[in-house]
């Protein structure tokens, strides 16, 4: 009932361009800083800011999408980024939430190259364990829509494609919006594998989420060398997958987190596992890893994939 609930909510605010008064910040009370935003992309920028006294990040829409603000303002995980509400006084829609003051996944781990790969992986594994038990998938995982808080946490944020995976209630989106990259093949051609709309689910949350771990064992995107996106789409439908980076063995990557890895970017997204069948798996290989005692810093970071 509850989740029937926040669809309906989402739906109406998505269509009357509104969303609830309780979601509406103090008036007069938030400030952009600094010059430029700290980034962005089609639909959004991402700037510092202030709201009454605590450093936040505002994202200023483009376009309007307040049903983001409905799904993310639900949740509450200490591995998700804490969203604190709307700015109502601009004439852009203005999302704030807390400030992660180490950055984006991508840019850490280019400032931390020695940092523990495998606790980044599993608290995110850990927010992907609670969305997906509410039955909604992110839509958008990749290594810069994760994010970083003070002690090192990994925070999912960004959740602008976010479903809730009732198939009868979600609707096409197209691969403009998605990041092609980390996409699962049945979005990319949903009539090869009997599916009729482009949506984000669980299956194609675990897909992205195999691509993550590479990125973060390498810094590199994956499909890194094909510059046209027609060669990147033809690897993912003929399932050509990276290869396992040897170096990274040393910082975690061991045979069961690559079988992990291998099992979750299946084309058949039926044969993938769930989150929480993979939780166990990362949290042991966590375990094992930091039993050896010592952080690894691979010599040259983005590593040297042959």
């Amino acid at each position: 009932m509850r989740r029937n609930c926040l669809e309906i909510l989402r739906k109406l605010c998505g269509k009357g361009h509104v969303v609830p008064r309780s979601f509406i910040l103090q008036s007069g009370m938030l400030k952009k800083q600094g010059t430029r935003p700290l980034g962005g992309g089609g639909f959004a920028d991402v700037w510092k800011g202030e709201y009454n006294g605590q450093v936040v990040a505002l994202k200023f829409f483009a376009i309007l999408f307040y049903q983001e603000a409905i799904i993310w303002k639900y949740l509450q995980h200490p591995n998700i980024t804490p969203f604190l509400g709307v700015d109502a006084t601009s004439s852009h829609l203005i999302l704030v939430c807390a400030y992660m003051s180490e950055g984006t996944l991508t840019r850490y781990l280019e400032r931390n190259p020695e940092a523990n790969r495998l606790k980044l992986i599993l608290k995110i594994t850990e927010a992907l364990v609670y969305l997906h038990g509410l039955d909604i998938a992110h839509g958008d995982l990749k290594g810069s829509n994760i994010l970083i808080n003070e002690v090192g946490s990994a925070c999912l944020a960004d959740f602008g494609l976010a479903k809730l995976s009732y198939q009868s209630m979600l609707h096409t989106i197209s691969i403009k919006q998605r990041s092609l990259r980390w996409t699962a093949p049945e979005l990319l051609d949903p009539e090869q594998f009997g599916v009729t709309r482009t949506l984000p689910t669980l299956n194609s949350d675990i897909f992205m989420f195999a691509f993550v771990i590479w990125e973060i064992f390498t810094g590199l995107v994956p499909y890194h060398k094909q510059v046209n996106d027609g060669a990147v789409i033809f690897a993912i439908m003929n399932d050509k997958r990276p290869d396992r980076p040897l170096r990274a063995t040393a910082l975690g990557l061991d045979n069961d987190v690559w079988e992990v890895t291998e099992q979750c970017w299946q084309k058949d997204r039926g044969q993938r596992p769930r989150i929480s069948e993979v939780r166990p798996r990362l949290k042991a290989a966590f375990e094992r890893f930091n039993s050896v005692g010592e952080t690894q810093t691979p010599d040259t970071w983005p590593l040297q994939v042959d």
